[in-house]
């Protein structure tokens, strides 16, 4: 059975992501932006008529507009290729982590003081892997201003921030979200 307001809630996310105000999509769509209400408040359904075009502009597949994947902090949701654990929650976006190492890559090329803002990994994470996914997945995952901090171990200086689409967690978001034995594996495993 197809739930009315997980539907609407999706259209309503999907809309605003794609940059649509409700009278926009509607036009595009040829009907009223009081239909497009109706479906975000899950009064009503699309027509079934109406679903590729509504897919199309919203850069989704018609299964995600109609099974909206749920999303709560400790859950595990697949997006792309993969498996996430969801760390957190905040309206309609979530913080995520792989649920498997998706492959073993070096910091940084050369063994030397760098930044996060100049690694190699930084570079990967935010050209490559992300490219990976396809362009409905690219764009439902946000740019995160990330804030380096020296390294106590090595003595490397912070960089400047960043602004990121991949990134790795901190050593306090480690902590917050897995405790200390996460650390221990993260540091030495």
């Amino acid at each position: 059975m197809i739930d009315n307001i997980g539907v609407g809630s999706q259209i309503l996310s999907l809309r605003k992501r794609n940059g649509f105000t409700q009278e926009e999509l509607a036009s595009k769509l040829e009907i009223s932006a009081q239909a497009i209400s109706k479906w975000e408040n899950g009064h009503t359904l699309p027509e079934t008529a109406m679903l590729p075009l509504l897919a199309k502009l919203l850069n989704t597949s018609i299964d995600a507009i109609l099974m909206p994947v749920i999303v709560k902090a400790g859950g595990v949701i697949p997006f792309g290729k993969y498996q996430w654990r969801v760390l957190k929650t905040d309206g309609n976006s979530a913080l995520i982590v792989t649920e498997s190492v998706i492959e073993q890559r070096a910091f940084h090329e050369s063994f030397t003081d760098i930044t996060w803002a100049h690694c190699d990994l930084r570079k990967y994470l935010n050209s490559h892997f992300y490219d990976s996914f396809a362009l409905s997945e690219r764009m439902q995952i946000l740019e995160t201003r990330i804030t380096d901090y020296d390294n106590q171990w090595y003595g490397t200086k912070c960089g400047h921030p960043t602004v990121d689409r991949i990134f790795l967690l901190s050593i306090a978001e480690v902590l917050q979200y897995f405790g200390g034995m996460a650390v221990f594996v993260l540091l030495y495993g």
